[in-house]
């Protein structure tokens, strides 16, 4: 019985970082000022897939609304649709 619980809290720790690998890069990348690189077409991306939640549309700016990456690109986040989310800009988050 103690083995299963083991095996169980292995899988389960398996299958987490999996879930977090999707997020997560492994080098930060820069453009030529030094600035972190951030695509634009993942935001476009995510806009197609995610209208905005006070204008429904799905290009633009988003009134009130900003988006963000899950995981900051500076902390090795990817710049994918998966790690991009929005935040109403009043009730910013810090993690």
């Amino acid at each position: 019985m103690r083995l299963l619980a083991v095996l169980l809290t292995f899988a389960s720790t398996q299958a987490m970082a999996q879930l977090s690998e999707i997020r997560m890069c492994g080098e930060i990348k820069r453009d030529a000022d030094g600035d972190v690189s951030r695509s634009l077409h993942t935001v476009n991306d995510f806009k197609d897939l995610h209208p905005c939640p006070s204008t429904g549309l799905r290009y633009g700016s988003y009134p009130g609304w900003s988006v963000e990456h899950v995981i900051p690109l500076a902390c090795k986040g990817c710049d994918t649709v998966e790690n991009v989310y929005c935040n109403e800009v009043n009730h910013r988050q810090t993690f």
